[in-house]
């Protein structure tokens, strides 16, 4: 059984944070989990950062800032996390940096966090700011584009989960995690997998029978996946791009969720898949990448 008992939820006091919250909220109180509400002091503001390392960050912030963050944090906390455990923490220095060592030292089960937000940096920090806790965090990531925009039901309702699923080693652990989820929140679970367009000089020699015998073969090992996983789930199977295939089902079967996996943590891609960023950007749902 499926268990959250840390999530951990980054607040720059944007919508975003607060659509964000909403889910962490939900969640919390479905798993009975603690919630950590977490703003990080980005010093690039006050350009400390260039001439300080990491460690020096607390010790160089203005002395101000910590209460002033906490106060708001307070606030933020009693409007959008009531009703659920939770605790505060300001931090200093790089956010994302920031963000998984407080991940790692909290042992978070989930980090629940928008793809952008507000700052003096816009979108170009924020998005690199995601795309580092992407590429870094160890534990499951739910993030979304328009998490400010989404009504969320009270008590959090998920009916509907899509798993975006490979078919290497790492597709029985994502589908297996998408498969506890689902059942967590009695939801229906669904397999969508992208079949390349064959890349050749003469694609007319792959007819439309070549194409069906691969397809079945592709269906025929998701259906071993599926087996190993422990799950019960339809299999849609669909040629082209992966964020295309994943965006136009998950609008399709009208998914709530997004389940993709990120990869191992080794070798220099680290965590973040080449498409993981690209079905989260595409995504009409939130995506929780494991």
């Amino acid at each position: 059984m499926l268990s959250l008992p840390r999530i951990l939820l980054p607040v720059d006091f944007s919508g975003r944070s607060a659509g964000a919250a909403t889910y962490a909220r939900g969640l919390a109180a479905r798993f009975d989990s603690e919630v950590l509400a977490v703003h990080v002091v980005d010093l690039r503001i006050f350009g400390f950062l260039a001439f300080l390392g990491q460690e020096d960050a607390d010790s160089a912030a203005p002395p101000e800032s910590e209460a002033l963050a906490g106060q708001a944090l307070d606030r933020f906390i009693e409007q959008h996390l009531g009703g659920v455990r939770s605790r505060r923490a300001v931090l200093f220095g790089d956010p994302a940096r920031q963000i998984v060592r407080c991940s790692e030292r909290e042992k978070s089960s989930l980090i629940v966090l928008p793809t952008h937000g507000y700052g003096p940096f816009r979108q170009n920090l924020l998005g690199s700011v995601v795309s580092k806790v992407l590429h870094d965090a160890a534990c499951p990531v739910w993030t979304g584009v328009h998490m400010e925009n989404h009504a969320v039901a009270e008590p959090l309702k998920i009916g509907r989960i899509l798993c975006a699923c490979p078919l290497d080693d790492q597709g029985i652990p994502v589908l297996s995690w998408a498969g506890q989820l689902a059942e967590a929140f009695a939801a229906r679970l669904s397999i969508a997998h992208a079949l390349p367009a064959p890349a050749v000089e003469n694609p007319e020699f792959f007819d439309g029978k070549w194409r069906e015998y691969i397809a079945a073969q592709v269906r025929r090992d998701l259906e071993g996946v599926r087996r190993a996983a422990g799950v019960e789930a339809e299999i849609l199977v669909r040629e082209g791009e992966i964020d295309d295939v994943v965006a136009a089902t998950a609008k399709q079967v009208e998914a709530d969720l997004v389940v993709i996996g990120r990869g191992a943590a080794s070798g220099f891609a680290g965590r973040l898949r080449t498409f993981s960023y690209a079905i989260i950007r595409r995504s009409p749902c939130p995506v929780i990448s494991v």
